[in-house]
Formats: structure tokens, sequence, C-alpha cells
């Protein structure tokens, strides 16, 4: 999955989750003052080529959102549209 992470001064990370059939690309314009993490799914990445085999269920994405929030330490805050 790959992700954008804007730092602050801040202890505690927004998450904002896009919906399906979008991407991190609807954040872009959108303005923090705390740090930010913004992840895009895997599958919804312009001109990715994902395995044929790797099943996008709701439970493969909720896996690997909470593998990348663990790697984290601070407390999150996670907003989602439309997901």
């Amino acid at each position: 999955m790959k992700s954008t992470f804007i730092s602050s001064d801040e202890e505690n990370i927004i998450v904002l989750l896009h919906g399906n059939s979008s991407s991190s690309k609807v954040f872009k314009d959108l303005r923090l003052n705390n740090s930010v993490l913004i992840p895009t799914l895997s599958g919804h990445e312009i001109n990715e080529n994902p395995d044929d085999n790797i099943d996008f269920s709701l439970q493969f994405y909720k896996q690997e959102l909470i593998s990348l929030i663990n790697s984290y330490d601070q407390p999150i805050l996670l907003v989602g549209n439309s997901l």
C-alpha cells in the first residue's frame, strides 16, 4: 500500500481513508494542522497493475490498514470516505 505522511508537531495522526473506486487524490487540497497519513489502498492507484490472485475484499483492506496503522506509535484518528 502506498501512503503519504505529512508530519507536524501534533502528537496524534489523522488517517484519511478514501472510498471504493477512488484514491488518495480526493484529499489533495485538504489542509490540516495535524500529522496526516493518507494511504492509497492496493488496486486503487492509477497505472497500478495488481496481481490477479489478490482478493480485494474488505478483509484484505482491513488487514492492510491495520498493518500500516500499527507501524506508528502515535494515537490514530481514522477518517473514512464512503468505505
